[in-house]
């Protein structure tokens, strides 16, 4: 991730921020992310290496997954937060530095 956000960046996460920490964490990566990737890895895994029961990798898989998935999630945040604050900082000094369209 780069250090600034652009506008659309920006929008995005104040309308995922609005939906709070713990909703973006454990649903969207730790529930959506987690278990999509582990349907994902478990398919590719048997096709792959077919041997053993597929519902116990698949399970193993959500366990890991999902616990990974949180610790992303938590991650995640903590950086689009920083950017953002970053962005708010900036914000008010880019505003004082250009000249008010009115006043040429």
């Amino acid at each position: 991730m780069s250090g600034m956000m652009n506008d659309k960046q920006i929008k995005r996460w104040e309308k995922i921020r609005r939906s709070g920490r713990l909703s973006f964490i454990w649903i969207r990566c730790a529930t959506v992310w987690g278990l999509l990737t582990a349907i994902l890895w478990s398919a590719m895994m048997q096709v792959g290496y077919p041997q053993g029961n597929i519902w116990r990798r698949f399970l193993l898989a959500c366990a890991g997954f999902v616990l990974g998935g949180y610790f992303l999630g938590v991650i995640l945040w903590r950086a689009n937060e920083k950017r953002y604050k970053a962005f708010q900082d900036q914000s008010p000094r880019e505003q004082a530095r250009k000249p008010d369209a009115l006043e040429s």
